[in-house]
């Protein structure tokens, strides 16, 4: 009886654990923007570290930005809304937690010259929010926390 009972109430913890996961998922929208809002810090990042080994990629990053600005500003308000509730520093956090991941390393020539390459890529006019969600979802995981459990 003392197992059963035992059983039970692991099984309603794991099941009351999982309701709880599910019901603060933050949403597909939400990881997404995520991953947008980290791709552009990483390239930025890349730039100035760029900058350093000799490799100005800056105006290249800037015209990525110009090209791509209201899919990369829809990314930083829905991020912004999404920390909102946990209070004004909280999304400063957050953003300072991915320009510390990618603030640091080493970086060479030939590196800059492969990202330069990607930013003119994604600089051009005729690259579209598809080729910058694919390059998004290629290069940025999804962030841990943000995305929902799978359905059984």
């Amino acid at each position: 009886m003392r197992q059963g009972a035992v059983l039970a109430a692991a099984l309603a913890s794991l099941v009351a654990g999982q309701a709880a996961q599910a019901a603060n998922c933050a949403g597909p929208e939400i990881a997404e923007a995520a991953r947008v809002v980290e791709f552009e810090a990483m390239m930025m990042a890349v730039s100035l570290r760029c900058a350093r080994a000799g490799v100005d990629m800056r105006p290249t990053f800037d015209r990525m930005v110009g090209t791509h600005a209201a899919r990369f500003g829809a990314a930083d308000t829905a991020m912004h809304r999404y920390f909102a509730p946990a209070g004004p520093r909280a999304f400063d956090r957050y953003a300072t937690g991915i320009a510390n991941k990618y603030g640091g390393g080493a970086t060479d020539g030939g590196t800059c010259r492969v990202f330069n390459g990607l930013a003119g890529e994604l600089a051009s006019p005729a690259s579209d929010g598809r080729v910058l969600g694919a390059v998004v979802r290629a290069m940025i995981r999804m962030p841990e926390g943000l995305d929902c459990p799978a359905k059984p």
